[in-house]
């Protein structure tokens, strides 16, 4: 059910969305425990189900206008931007309601910037601004106000227009393989490497790049 809410809030739909949720729950061992409530999965079955709905859709882009608490970084956002605006700040607050930024909060995020800023910002549960959460790497980038929707809606585009086979091997070999050894790390992205090669896209790209001109992917 959480996969299929995912898909449909990305626009997934039909008989694509089934498949795809078919084919992440049997990639993620998830098939025996589909119609399970979350709360009864044990912490690696939790974790694959994560996984599993971040890889779901293509890249994303994520556009923070407006004071953001308790961002949570387990989101999988490709593309965060922020306008230069004292309104648009961040933080993770859980801690002023005697709590911990849950679902994951603490872990990716220590994961992202380092134990000793995590500490920092988690602990203190203070806001932080677009240029430092820019410069912590929360987000890949900051805007001034004036071009910010012209630059997130260009960003949008380019992706929507990308090899989305591609896009989903890289995500995989980001998110999957961050938490492998670097030798399985690798090993998964050869084996993604080889499947791209076979893909339509992969053909069209190569073959828009020897005669110099745009190449038009379909995710085939």
């Amino acid at each position: 059910e959480n996969l299929v809410l995912q898909g449909e809030f990305y626009g997934i739909t039909g008989r694509d969305l089934k498949t795809r949720v078919a084919a992440a729950l049997e990639r993620f061992e998830l098939v025996e425990a589909a119609n399970r409530q979350v709360r009864t999965y044990s912490g690696g079955m939790a974790r694959r189900l994560d996984i599993a709905m971040g890889l779901l859709n293509r890249p994303r882009v994520l556009f923070l206008d407006e004071p953001t608490t308790g961002l949570d970084p387990e989101a999988r956002v490709e593309s965060a931007l922020s306008p230069a605006d004292e309104l648009a700040t961040l933080g993770t607050p859980e801690i002023t309601l005697g709590l911990l930024p849950g679902n994951g909060g603490t872990q990716r995020l220590t994961r992202m910037i380092g134990p000793a800023r995590a500490l920092d910002v988690l602990i203190t549960g203070r806001p932080y601004s677009p240029e430092e959460a820019l410069g912590l790497g929360v987000v890949s980038g900051v805007l001034e106000a004036v071009e910010a929707v012209d630059k997130v809606q260009s960003i949008a585009q380019r992706f929507a227009a990308g090899p989305a086979l591609a896009q989903a091997a890289i995500k995989r070999c980001v998110y999957e393989g961050g938490q492998m050894s670097l030798d399985d790390g690798l090993a998964l992205e050869a084996r993604e490497m080889e499947g791209l090669f076979r893909s339509q896209d992969a053909l069209e790209g190569m073959t828009a790049f020897a005669e110099k001109r745009q190449a038009k992917f379909t995710g085939a």
